[in-house]
């Protein structure tokens, strides 16, 4: 890298899973899934900037590991392999998404990393390559490339940017519990079930703003398990219904629930009493994109 090329900084949005279908184990270990995957304006911060020596990390906000499990260095190790030289970047995080939600503010934050090297390096990598680059991070980060309203299957990696959905009006709201995503997918292959309409029929739905809010359709399996299992994630779906909310639904894998409403101001109020008595509560919007630049940093 360069020593005198500036930092860049980005906003890495977090998801949720409007649907999320899981089809089966497979060989590899991994769940087939049929997601229907959509960026909201919920978003960390990060900041790159050539320096030093190797891929350094700091943190303000939610508190992450600083070592080598974080997914932000595991993005650069794997860039820098790919590209068969050293990458030397301090990356600073200000985590403004909840961890273990479900929220896939992980998958995000490597997401990032490796578009904002990408740009810093001049590696000049199509999204096609920056993803093949993210599947070998994590499953959920492919996605988060593309951002917007996505058609996911496989176990992350097949991946189709949609054109966007209607604007929703949602409170992401998460209890103090949170919950690792091979012991929720563990739960549903005990007891779990496959719901019926696929993923791309509800983002058709979805995309019909004259009709009503398809809520049979917004359905996410792995929400029975996890409900029957954690008493503060089923107890928080029914506070969200009593707060108004026209449908609830697990974010993800996570702990982590939204509630959506018919309205900006319904929402604003319940994102504000749930802030009173929860870790984190916040309304939120859709977005457009997963990944964006701060105009004026980008490089090129």
């Amino acid at each position: 890298m360069k020593s005198d090329r500036r930092e860049v900084t980005l906003a890495c949005h977090a998801k949720v899973n409007l649907v999320l279908r899981v089809l089966g184990l497979r060989p590899d270990g991994y769940h087939e899934i049929d997601s229907l995957l959509q960026s909201i304006d919920l978003a960390d911060l990060l900041t790159l900037r050539p320096e030093g020596e190797g891929h350094t990390l700091t943190v303000e906000g939610f508190p992450v590991p600083l070592d080598n499990s974080n997914l932000c260095l595991r993005a650069a190790e794997v860039l820098e392999r790919y590209l068969s030289r050293p990458i030397a970047v301090h990356v600073h995080l200000h985590k403004r998404i909840p961890v273990a939600g479900g929220l896939g503010g992980g998958s995000a934050d490597a997401a990032g990393v490796l578009v904002a090297l990408n740009d810093l390096l001049e590696a000049g990598l199509s999204e096609s390559q920056l993803m093949q680059l993210g599947a070998q991070v994590g499953s959920d980060v492919p996605p988060m490339i593309v951002g917007g309203t996505v058609l996911v299957g496989g176990r992350g990696e097949r991946c189709r940017r949609l054109e966007p959905i209607r604007p929703l009006e949602m409170v992401i709201a998460q209890p103090k519990v949170g919950l690792a995503t091979a012991e929720v997918y563990h739960w549903w292959d005990e007891q779990g079930s496959t719901s019926s309409v696929s993923a791309e029929e509800a983002a058709h739905r979805l995309g019909r703003p004259d009709q009503a809010l398809p809520t049979e359709a917004m359905r996410n399996d792995l929400e029975p398990p996890v409900l029957a299992r954690v008493a503060e994630a089923a107890n928080l779906k029914e506070r969200m219904l009593r707060l108004g909310a026209s449908h609830v639904m697990l974010c993800g894998s996570g702990s982590a629930v939204a509630g959506f409403f018919a309205d900006q101001a319904s929402a604003r109020r319940a994102a504000q009493v749930l802030s009173e008595e929860l870790p984190f509560a916040k309304h939120c919007r859709t977005s457009a994109c997963g990944v964006e630049f701060e105009p004026e940093t980008r490089a090129t």
